[in-house]
């Protein structure tokens, strides 16, 4: 093989590998009672490498293996939103379960 096709092969390998080697977004979830509030449940969802410009949000409206439609919206409240500074994040409402986070350069969301 010629040295300028060697090159341009290994070149295009390593474009293929950088490209396989991007890190897909990492979930993590909490979930907790306060000692001032046993009666409801404290969820959030960290989001590592969020790498879109918004991320959407929605929760199931129906419970798995029963069949039957469940009324989730009417428990959820204070949807917020911030990011690895601690800095709030934009949260947009698109229907009683379905939400829109934004997370342009973000490194992390919670």
């Amino acid at each position: 093989m010629q040295p300028t096709l060697l090159r341009l092969a290994s070149f295009v390998l390593f474009l293929a590998s950088a490209a396989a080697a991007q890190i897909d977004p990492q979930l993590t979830y909490f979930v907790e009672v306060k000692a001032e509030d046993r009666t409801a449940f404290h969820f959030a969802l960290e989001i590592d490498r969020p790498g879109v410009d918004e991320v959407p949000l929605s929760v199931a409206a129906w419970a798995p293996g029963s069949y039957r439609l469940m009324n989730a919206a009417d428990g959820i409240k204070d949807v917020l939103a911030t990011d690895e500074t601690g800095a709030a994040r934009e949260v947009k409402t698109d229907g009683p379960l379905t939400w829109r986070v934004a997370a342009k350069g973000a490194a992390k969301l919670r």
